[in-house]
């Protein structure tokens, strides 16, 4: 038995947010994609963590990502229902690509379906009343690992277009980056009852969810590993995964750049010569599931266990960003929670680059403070790049006009983000 200092009230509940109508799949490689097929069922997990003072309501959804109107509108519902708490309420997608779209504002052939998305607000409303209602006394423990599972994905490789042309010219393509930066940690947050069982884990790791690219519904690897926990540990855990800045990271799973034939054998020539290394698009679902399975063993595994003492606050912030062209601007939301004494979250509406992550936890690490970094928060704005890959273009830092950006950030972006951040950190 814990000292009641040390112990939260946390609440958890899961639902079921798989599509119950057809609707259109994020369309991917420009593919058109149905959830006809469901290949796995698609999760939405709560947890709500309450030190008798302050509350925070963590909700994940197996989706490609959230907008402000879906998560204006749930803030809005626990705010008539839970008048005198004051809970804030964080909406992390997965992003796993395999999941409807419900964002008008991404410019992508996939839409969002009006029945759908009445049926995603009723059932998170209806889990976030399960999470509340079930509320008991847990302790925490976290533990910090590196599966070594991912890598950058943005690399210089030579021009074909170019070349055709006779002279050399590089891009930045979507390639395994050895030499780039990634952010490889994995927090595993556990909250266990006054029995010492696992009620509910937070895990917080930076890899994009697209390895699964076929026409059905798929939530990808977080779904994977929710389910692998669940079968090692208990059926009754629930598992809230938190996407961390994966705007330049992927997982390290890599094949041949292409198969040779009369029609494309220049290109795979090409290949062979200057861009042998490429990510494999045809992923087996064995691969997917054994990648899984190593970030599970990782969350399992549990070294070196620190101690969470309760100590929650919420800090909100929006963060206008200039574009390169005419003097417009985008705003970013930024969210600091403190769950306890030395365990703090970050987290943005857009898919921040894994530099920021590193940046932000040496900032803290002269106060001794764990942080999570967590992207895909309450809304999406798109990539967010840092000044260098702003300066190099190429690969994710160009596609603007997917989030309906009139062009792209100013290379001022990464200087005015680390200057918001040091004013919430330092006051």
């Amino acid at each position: 038995m814990k000292n009641n200092e040390k112990l939260f009230n946390i609440g958890t509940s899961e639902i079921l947010i798989t599509p119950n109508v057809v609707v259109d799949l994020y369309t991917l490689d420009g593919k058109i994609r149905k959830s006809g097929d469901v290949y796995s069922d698609l999760t939405a997990s709560a947890v709500v963590i309450n030190d008798n003072y302050e509350s925070i309501i963590v909700v994940s959804l197996d989706l490609i990502w959230i907008d402000r109107n879906f998560s204006s509108n749930i803030q809005d519902w626990v705010d008539s229902q839970y008048v005198m708490s004051g809970s804030k309420v964080l909406l992390v997608a997965t992003h796993s690509h395999s999941t409807p779209q419900i964002s008008s504002k991404i410019s992508n052939t996939a839409r969002p379906n009006l029945v759908y998305l009445k049926f995603l607000h009723k059932n998170v409303c209806k889990l976030i009343t399960n999470a509340w209602s079930n509320q008991v006394k847990c302790y925490a423990e976290m533990s910090v690992s590196n599966p070594n599972l991912a890598v950058n994905r943005r690399k210089k490789i030579l021009n074909l277009e170019s070349i055709k042309k006779g002279f050399f010219k590089t891009m930045v393509a979507n390639r395994p980056n050895y030499k780039g930066t990634k952010d490889d940690l994995l927090y595993s947050v556990w909250f266990y009852n006054d029995n010492g069982d696992e009620k509910a884990v937070l895990l917080n790791y930076a890899c994009h969810p697209s390895l699964f690219r076929k026409n059905a519904v798929s939530s990808d690897y977080p779904g994977e590993v929710r389910k692998y926990l669940q079968d090692q540990v208990s059926k009754k855990l629930t598992v809230c995964f938190l996407q961390g800045f994966a705007g330049n990271i992927k997982a390290n799973i890599v094949g041949s750049p292409c198969s040779i034939s009369i029609k494309n054998i220049h290109i795979c020539l090409y290949s062979y010569i200057f861009d042998r290394i490429q990510f494999n698009k045809n992923i087996p679902n064995s691969s997917i599931k054994n990648f899984s399975k190593k970030l599970g063993i990782c969350a399992i595994s549990r070294k070196k266990k620190i101690s969470i003492t309760p100590k929650i606050t919420f800090t909100s912030r929006t963060i206008s960003l200039p574009l390169r062209e005419n003097n417009n601007s985008v705003n970013l939301d930024f969210y600091y929670v403190s769950i306890g004494d030395i365990l703090k979250i970050a987290l943005f509406g857009g898919e921040m680059f894994s530099e920021y992550s590193i940046w932000m936890r040496k900032y803290l690490a002269h106060k001794n403070h764990y942080l999570l970094t967590v992207g895909y928060c309450n809304d999406i704005v798109g990539y967010i790049p840092t000044m260098k890959s702003i300066n190099e273009g190429g690969y994710e830092v160009e596609r603007t006009s997917d989030f309906s950006q009139a062009s792209s950030f100013s290379d001022k972006i990464e200087k005015i983000i680390k200057n918001e951040f040091k004013k919430i950190i330092d006051k």
